[in-house]
This record gives C-alpha cells, structure tokens and sequence, in this order.
C-alpha cells in the first residue's frame, strides 16, 4: 500500500501488509532539500509489527537508518544503544528554545488552555511528516503534531517513536486527542478494507509521554467562527458560503 498506488487499483487487504512511502516530502526533495524520508512498514491485520525510516544526514554515510520492531525497541543502524524519546521537562510541560513540529494552522483549530500558554517549544515547519516522526523517536524534537496525512505517512513512525518510549495520540471526529492503534478495527481480506486504507487521514500527536499527555489535557478544539454565530446569523452564512461554492 502506498502513495505510488494506481487509484483504480482494488487490491485485497491481506493479513500482511507492506506500508510503503518512497519520498515523503516530495517538494522538499525536488528542490534538493534534505528535509524528506523513506518509510517503510509492515502492518499485520492494520497495525505495524516492523518499520524502518531512511532519512539524509550529515554524517560520513550521508544517511540514518532506524528500524523497530514490537516489543523490541528502536534502533539506529550502526548503533549498539537503543534509540530514546528525550522529555524536555520532567514534568512534561514542553520547554521554549527545544524544537516541536507543528502545523502552520495549529492555531486557528486548537485554543490553548493558560498553563500551556507561551510554552509550545521552537516550532518548525519542516514538509516532511515521516521526518518530523523520526526527528521525535531520536529525541530531537520534544513532539510532533503533525498531518492531516496518509496511512503511509503514519506506518512507521509511531511504532518508532513507541519502541523508542514515546507515546502516540490521533485527534478524533471532534478534535479530541486519544489513543492511536493503527488501523486495525473491523479489518478484514476484503477491498473495503484497503480501500478504507488508502482513503484514510489523520492528525497525530507524538513525544515523551508526559509530554504528551500535558499538550492533549491543554489543547481544545476550537469552534470555527461561522459555528460560533446565532442561529439567523448562521443560517445566513450557510446560504452565503453554499452560493460561494456554486
């Protein structure tokens, strides 16, 4: 499964799945920046068993190569020590100056309570969600918020960043952030299955976590200014943005 599908292709879901994302920050690439990964997973029934992500490094290989498998932790090709999600505080409040990968948007779908005010970290918009994943699990990176994206932007890397000890949330219908399992509910061999695969987005949230978990307590879905209007306002606007659409 990946982006390079035909979108005609009504391919089985098989028990085993290979979840492949050959550039991820294509534009990124095109304009000869180092800023694009490699991901690769393999997902048993939806959910990843092993990934492994390629990224562009200035080192004497000019790359690294992590990989995970469950229960088995995350590793750097080359390493013998396991690779670890770095917390920036110890109690999870996420510190300015350290670097945290966010949305160009973030504010205009989340409100943030008081105690996070002022305290999201050095944000940086990089255009590669697998790079932002994998710049989290090596411990560069305090958390991600990051998409809406594909399935194989989201394969690999939190099975990365969970054998590394972080923690993975997915934002809900409503904005809410809860547990993310991969995409394992109601799978079955069939090409609704893939096709619910392929068509599927989201927006998770990746780190240490309790870094996680302060950043979920104090993020609130913020309701869009049309939601927020009275009813014969509201219905005004209705009209005006169906007649904008015609």
């Amino acid at each position: 499964l990946g982006e390079e599908d035909p979108p005609d292709e009504e391919s089985v879901a098989a028990d085993w799945i290979w979840v492949v994302d050959p550039v991820d920050g294509t534009t990124n690439f095109v304009n000869s920046s180092v800023i694009h990964a490699v991901s690769v997973a393999a997902l048993y029934r939806g959910v990843a068993m092993a990934a492994a992500m390629w990224v562009p490094w200035p080192n004497k290989a000019g790359f690294l190569l992590m990989h995970a498998r469950v229960g088995n932790g995350t590793w750097m090709e080359g390493s013998k020590e396991k690779v670890q999600v770095h917390p920036a505080s110890e109690t999870g409040v996420p510190v300015p100056g350290v670097l945290a990968a966010r949305p160009g948007w973030f504010r205009r779908m989340f409100d943030v309570s008081e105690p996070l005010e002022g305290k999201l970290g050095e944000n940086r918009i990089g255009g590669s969600s697998c790079y932002e994943q994998f710049m989290v699990a090596r411990g560069s990176m305090q958390y991600s918020i990051t998409g809406y994206a594909f399935t194989w932007d989201f394969a690999a890397g939190p099975l990365l960043v969970k054998e590394a000890g972080g923690k993975v949330l997915m934002a809900n219908s409503e904005r809410k952030f809860v547990e993310f399992e991969g995409w394992g509910q109601n799978y079955a061999n069939d090409s609704a299955t893939c096709g619910r695969m392929r068509n599927w987005r989201g927006l998770l949230l990746l780190g240490a976590p309790k870094t996680v978990d302060f950043l979920a307590a104090n993020l609130r879905p913020r309701k869009s200014w049309i939601a927020s209007l009275p009813g014969r306002a509201l219905s005004k606007a209705g009209r005006v943005f169906a007649k904008s659409q015609q």
